[in-house]
This record gives C-alpha cells, structure tokens and sequence, in this order.
C-alpha cells in the first residue's frame, strides 16, 4: 500500500464512509496523511470489506437455506398426502372388488386386478402429492404477472391476457387428445400383468403339457400390444406438448414486439 499510488481510492473510500474512518483529523487530504495513517485507513478498509462480504453470504446463505427447508417440507406433506390419498383409494377399491360376483373375476385375471387396483392408484400419487401445488404456484404467479401487466399498461396487460386463455386452449385440447390412447395403455398393462401371473402360476402345467413355444409366443404378442399402446400415447402426448410449446414460442415473441412497440412509442422504459 503506497499512498502516492492510491490517494485518490483512498480518498473515495474516506468520503463515501467518513463516519468510519473518523479516527483521521478533519480537514486533511489524502495526500498529507502519513504512510502509517494511509496503511491504517487501507486495512481498516480491507476489514470492513471482508465483514461485509461475509454478511452479505450469511444472508444469502439463510436465503438459501430457508428455500431448501421450504422445498423439502413442501416435498415431504406433498407425498405424505398424496401416500395417504392413494392408499386409502387402494383399500376402497379392494374392497369393492372383492365384493363383486364371480363372474367378474372369472373375465378379468387376478394380474390385472393388481395392476389397476395398485399401478393404475400410483399414477395418481403424483397429481395428490405435487400436481396440485404446482398448478396452484403457477395460476397465482400467472395472476400477479398479468395484474403488473395491466397496471404497467393495457396494450401490454390485454394481449398477453388473451395468450394464457390461446395457451391454455390448446393445452387443454392436447391433453385431451391424449386421453384415449392413455386408456388403451393402461389396459395393455393391465393385460400384461395378468398374462405374467397367470402363466407362472401354472409353470408346471406349461412345461408338462409342452406348451413353452405357445406361451412364449402369445406373450411376444401381449408385450407387442403394450409397447405400441405406451409408444402410440407417448407419441400423441408429444404432439400435444410440441404445440403447448410452439404455442408458448409465440408468446414470447408477442411479448417482445409488444414490449418494443411500446418502448419506441415512449410509454415504457426498458426495466419494464
């Protein structure tokens, strides 16, 4: 630290904190300070950076740890809930199947009973445990974004109101495109299942009555089916997804040209 090269920053950081550094007699410049008053101010300077700097990670690392405690409490209710939900629907629905008549359970495989009674219930775990949050956070965060919007400007505010309802449309509809395909899924799974139960449970009877090309050959067909019905429904929720997404490409820009527009005509900044 040489006080000819740095009296200038020293003087900067002297006035910017004079309450500070008001060990220094008032009224002095930089450039009469002694090299032990200059090195003092320059440590004293690096001190206070230092505690500044750690105050500002401490804050910030609270900041941070008070969003991870917050994700994994949300995490942990969320799938608390959404086990219990589908838990107790899994009781009622075994329930209600053993109360049907036998010619139910001779149409249907003690295979894919499982398989809906368990699989199908486990799908929906997700939607109990963080569907319903995250629908909730995003309707709200689109709700205080559009009122800002509004409030900034109506030019701004009505277009962007009239995308969400063009996105939502079409994400509905691509949805709900899906939902057939979805069903023929489920029930290929479901079949799956029943046909793995049912031939080994009677193994023995396959391999004595000589029936392993049979059987291998009827199961090539069911697994056959469930992959064309899961690959036909990811391939159809893809173009679903692909037009939410070609939908959202164009809001974007929209937003962009609308927020240029204005921005040439004066009535926003560019913070806005």
């Amino acid at each position: 630290f040489r006080l000819e090269e740095s009296s200038k920053n020293v003087t900067v950081v002297f006035c910017r904190e004079r309450n500070v550094f008001s060990i220094l007699p008032e009224g002095r410049s930089a450039a009469s300070w002694t090299q032990q008053e200059a090195r003092a101010v320059g440590h004293e300077v690096h001190v206070r950076r230092r505690r500044q700097v750690l105050r500002d990670f401490l804050r910030r690392l609270d900041l941070a740890e008070l969003h991870q405690a917050l994700a994994a409490a949300t995490t942990y209710a969320g799938s608390d809930l959404g086990w219990r939900a589908t838990n107790r629907l899994r009781a009622d629905l075994l329930l209600h199947t053993l109360r049907l008549d036998m010619p139910f359970h001779n149409a249907h495989t003690p295979g894919e009973l499982m398989e809906r009674v368990d699989g199908d219930v486990t799908r929906l775990a997700n939607f109990f445990s963080q569907f319903a949050i995250r629908l909730l956070g995003s309707a709200l965060l689109a709700l205080g974004v559009l009122v800002l919007l509004f409030r900034e400007d109506w030019r701004l505010g009505l277009p962007l109101t009239l995308f969400v309802g063009l996105y939502l449309a079409v994400h509905i509809w691509g949805q709900r495109l899906s939902i057939p395909h979805w069903h023929a899924e489920r029930q290929a799974s479901a079949d799956l299942s029943g046909f793995l139960g049912e031939r080994l449970s009677g193994i023995e009877d396959i391999r004595t009555n000589g029936g392993v090309e049979y059987a291998m050959r009827r199961f090539y067909e069911v697994v056959r089916r469930a992959f064309r019905a899961g690959f036909k429904a990811d391939l159809v929720t893809d173009l679903g997804w692909s037009l939410s997404n070609i939908t959202n490409a164009l809001g974007y820009a929209l937003a962009m040209c609308a927020g240029a527009y204005l921005f040439y005509q004066g009535a926003i900044t560019i913070g806005v």
